[in-house]
């Protein structure tokens, strides 16, 4: 019973560990668009033309259009 018990605390603590990781990730991916989508409108509200902010972005002009709504 022990061994099962210690076992379903690991399962348990391995879950946190894995939710907690996500969580982690989700945050990062969050801040990171919203730094290019800032990134993007200070480009285009500079005069940059939308071609060429998602060349060098290497990112789809409807994506930046997206972006810019």
């Amino acid at each position: 019973m022990q061994r099962e018990n210690l076992i379903k605390e690991e399962w348990e603590a391995l879950k946190r560990d894995k939710e907690t990781a996500e969580l982690k990730l989700e945050k990062a991916l969050q801040e990171k668009e919203r730094i290019l989508r800032n990134f993007i409108s200070y480009l285009s509200s500079s005069g940059v033309p939308i071609g060429d902010i998602a060349t060098q972005l290497n990112i789809p002009e409807s994506e930046i259009l997206r972006w810019l709504e």
